[in-house]
């Protein structure tokens, strides 16, 4: 299984699955609306891909590391994303009903430890907005000694709503009901019910708010029940 295998889902002609050297890897792909879905496995093993029903749209994930769970949940829309995992031991996961625009990126590339990834239900991610885990090369003190590690978890929280071209950097939590504003980078914890904006972030306005992915009353409803 070293070249690419195509997969043409039987029941969904629109959709088309790639993965390249699956063997001591994983796959369990739900029924899936039109999509492109490519999967690269470098060589490495015991990586876990799971992504349930109703998943729609472009999504690339590569993994260099091993013993890595990937999990989307149900009713996921991912419009042009791409995952790389470098890290071992670790999982990224992808709640219900999140919606992603297009040239995204997601990295967890740790060169030390397996900080994981966990983006919770309803969550709406706009456009070339990224995530990572890591700060891409070490920092040594005058002993020769890595001052960049131990890093955390990153999570955003349910019903989070990110703006375009967002960076979101290690050890990162958004509570739930958060909002980031466009262009900024997120380097610390994000309040519950919170709107934050700069660079770096910083909350302007907090617990007085809700924001709803449509104006209609069964949106604005249960956008304030997810809020608080």
């Amino acid at each position: 299984m070293n070249s690419f295998i195509k997969f043409i889902q039987s029941l969904f002609f629109s959709s088309i699955v790639f993965i390249s050297k699956l063997k001591n890897n994983t796959v369990t792909i739900g029924k899936h609306k039109k999509s492109f879905i490519k999967i690269r496995f470098k060589g490495n093993k015991n990586n876990r891909v799971k992504i349930e029903d109703g998943f729609k749209g472009k999504l690339t994930i590569n993994f260099s590391g091993h013993n890595n769970k990937v999990i989307i949940q149900k009713n996921v829309t991912l419009s042009g994303s791409k995952i790389n995992i470098t890290q071992n031991n670790s999982q990224l996961i992808i709640g219900n009903d999140v919606t992603v625009g297009h040239s995204n990126k997601i990295s967890m590339n740790d060169y030390i430890g397996s900080p994981d990834i966990e983006i919770r239900d309803d969550c709406m991610i706009s456009s070339n907005v990224e995530i990572r885990t890591y700060d891409s090369h070490p920092i040594y003190n005058l002993n020769d000694e890595i001052i960049n590690t131990n890093n955390q978890n990153i999570i955003i929280n349910q019903h989070v709503w990110i703006g375009q071209d967002v960076k979101i950097m290690k050890n990162v939590t958004i509570g739930q009901g958060s909002i980031i504003g466009a262009g900024s980078i997120v380097t610390k914890i994000i309040p519950n019910n919170s709107i934050a904006v700069g660079i770096p972030a910083t909350i302007v306005r907090k617990n007085d708010f809700y924001w709803s992915r449509e104006p209609e009353e069964k949106y604005t409803k249960q956008a304030k029940e997810l809020s608080y």
